[in-house]
């Protein structure tokens, strides 16, 4: 059986493919392995991991090893884009319409057009050229070849190559171009444009830290203090939206948060020691932006992003001083910003097991200049995800 055929019947199969329940791949003998599928689409991957329904090793399959495989509802393929023969420019990508003109995306730089004659042409945006010896009168060029491309392709049906002048290289537009054509052309078209959509993920989250504290007016008295850090501890809930790569997503969260600070200071005039020890809990509700590296071990990614919070109780502070005067009360309310990284680990079909740091740092008393303080948190957590 040729390479052609094979990828025939992978076309046919497709609706069992999407939907089909956990991910499996399709080896250039036909053999389909059921398991668990590492593969996050990028500027380096052409390469996948596979993990058998038994929890052995991963292995590693290049893209002319496979005819095509499907990691949650995404279903890729393997294609040869040289046109010539078997083995040759053999990439993993994710098809977006089928028909007479065929629109596949490549990883995140570019787009593949497989035209009726059978040739595949690449779809490419250069980034932009930036122009001028100084920030007055810099200008820059962008690259529309793009859409002279499309217009040549398109020739066909002038109403829909009239279109590509105001053609935008996203998905979206080229998916919806290339449809109107195989209208156009009386072809019949398998559209895959819900495969981009954004995908949601939920799950609870739990952690241990430490937090510390320091006042932001030079003035006040404890400002010359050395707080220490405290334990702290963290539990609630999250939502995760992801695009269809896995690159991008949003994470907001709703959870409760104890943080504090602790400092103990030889009195100058008495003979016993000051201690202030400050205790909060809060109503915490971050929201943060996560990008995705290329796949290597587990699924790492960075976040950051903002944080505001609400006091569960009246925060606590207890003091043994003879200058109480000083401190002041504690606002309900903080706000400020989160940062950190993580990776995500797959446990089975769905469920991912999910290892963070975040480091945030936030102010307290916003509206009170003399007695604002920040409050920092440095933050280990365990989460358990659920969803494709």
């Amino acid at each position: 059986m040729n390479i052609q055929t094979r990828l025939l019947y992978a076309f046919l199969l497709m609706p069992y493919f999407m939907l089909a329940q956990g991910d499996f791949l399709v080896t250039n003998e036909g053999d389909t392995l059921k398991g668990n599928i590492l593969f996050a689409p990028s500027d380096t991957t052409n390469t996948l991991r596979y993990q058998s329904e038994t929890k052995e090793a991963f292995k590693t399959y290049a893209a002319n090893e496979v005819l095509c495989f499907k990691v949650g509802r995404l279903f890729f393929q393997s294609v040869d884009t040289s046109g010539n023969h078997q083995g040759t420019d053999r990439l993993i990508v994710l098809p977006l319409s089928i028909g007479a003109l065929s629109l596949f995306k490549y990883q995140e730089k570019a787009y593949f057009l497989k035209v009726p004659e059978g040739r595949w042409i690449v779809l490419e945006r250069r980034p932009d050229e930036f122009n001028g010896i100084s920030e007055i009168n810099q200008t820059y060029r962008r690259d529309y070849r793009y859409r002279d491309i499309m217009a040549y392709i398109l020739r066909s049906c002038p109403k829909v190559a009239e279109k590509a002048r105001y053609l935008s290289y996203t998905s979206n537009d080229l998916t919806g171009i290339v449809n109107d054509f195989n209208d156009c052309m009386g072809s019949s078209t398998a559209s895959f444009e819900k495969s981009s959509r954004i995908r949601l993920r939920y799950g609870l989250k739990g952690g241990l830290g430490l937090s510390s504290l320091r006042y932001l007016n030079s003035d006040i008295y404890f400002s010359e203090f050395p707080f220490q850090y405290k334990r702290n501890y963290s539990g609630g809930v999250f939502m995760n939206f992801t695009n269809f790569n896995d690159r991008w997503a949003v994470q907001p969260e709703i959870r409760i948060i104890r943080k504090g600070g602790f400092a103990e200071e030889p009195s100058p005039n008495y003979n016993y020691d000051i201690r202030v020890d400050y205790d909060f809990v809060f109503i915490n509700t971050p929201i943060s932006v996560q990008y995705t590296f290329p796949q290597t071990w587990g699924t790492p990614y960075i976040h950051g992003g903002a944080t505001f919070s609400l006091g569960a109780r009246r925060a606590q502070a207890k003091i043994i001083t003879l200058i109480e005067e000083e401190i002041p009360r504690i606002a309900r309310d903080e706000y400020g910003w989160r940062a950190g990284f993580g990776v995500r680990l797959p446990l089975r079909d769905k469920l991912r097991m999910v290892l963070e740091y975040e480091h945030e740092s936030s102010l307290g008393n916003k509206n009170s200049l003399q007695h604002s303080i920040r409050l920092f948190t440095h933050h280990l957590t365990l989460a358990m995800m659920i969803g494709e």
